[in-house]
């Protein structure tokens, strides 16, 4: 068997990082009869307020065309409404369902992601998010 590089191992031990974190701490959210997806969009709603599909989709680092089709099923739970900005725009924000939703859920969403990421000192937490940082810019600059 080829000994893989470390770019191998490297990428290989942040895929299994991600979805171990993903299940652990996205896992708990069936209280909501969300989906992870549904959550995302929420909290992304919840950090930014009101947002065109566009800017949510970078918000939560999805397509605008599936940010575009989740709004559409929590339009329909009544969780979220589209209206007019004062500029015009198309928007997206959180209903007052949508609002008690996510103020109930994000405590104990914000307590299970400190408690996961307690597992790094607060220093490795920042070259943790400098370094995935680096990933999210177009071709990783620096």
């Amino acid at each position: 068997m080829e000994e893989n590089s470390i770019s191998v191992q490297a990428f290989s031990a942040l895929r299994k990082s991600a979805c171990a974190l993903r299940y652990e701490v996205y896992g708990k959210i069936s209280a909501g009869e969300l989906t992870v997806r549904q959550f995302a969009v929420l909290e992304g709603l919840h950090r930014t307020g009101p947002a065109t599909v566009g800017e949510l989709a970078g918000e939560i680092a999805l397509s605008a065309a599936t940010v575009g089709r989740l709004v559409a099923g929590l339009e329909k739970r009544n969780l979220v409404v589209r209206k007019r900005d004062a500029e015009g725009r198309s928007v997206v924000a959180l209903t007052t369902a949508g609002g008690e939703l996510i103020n109930t859920l994000f405590p104990a969403h914000r307590q299970l992601v400190e408690k996961v990421m307690g597992r790094l000192t607060e220093a490795e937490q920042e070259n943790l998010n400098r370094l995935c940082r680096r990933f999210m810019r177009p071709g990783g600059g620096t």
